[in-house]
């Protein structure tokens, strides 16, 4: 009987959360214009983002002592591989 509580209990957990992160979608205003056919044949150019940049922080837990120490090691090698692919490669946009 408590298996069957603690499973209706996540179960609600998890619609609930489901209902509650929904997002209410913005108004869409009509253009003013028509679009002319040389715009329409164009494919839209994307725009270099303008601001200033911004340190993602990312961590994560291990264990440096311990049966799970060389475990550990490879996660920490996997993510910082990880790490440099992605700055080389100019970041995350």
């Amino acid at each position: 009987m408590k298996k069957l509580g603690y499973w209706i209990l996540v179960l609600g957990l998890l619609s609930g959360l489901m209902v509650g992160c929904g997002t209410e979608a913005e108004p869409v205003a009509a253009p003013t214009t028509a679009p002319t056919e040389a715009a329409a044949a164009e494919p839209p150019v994307a725009e270099e983002p303008v601001g200033e940049e911004v340190t993602l922080v990312v961590g994560f837990t291990t264990s440096q002592t311990g049966a799970q120490n060389v475990s550990s090691l490879r996660q920490v090698n996997g993510f910082l591989l990880w790490m440099n692919e992605v700055n080389e490669a100019g970041g995350i946009q």
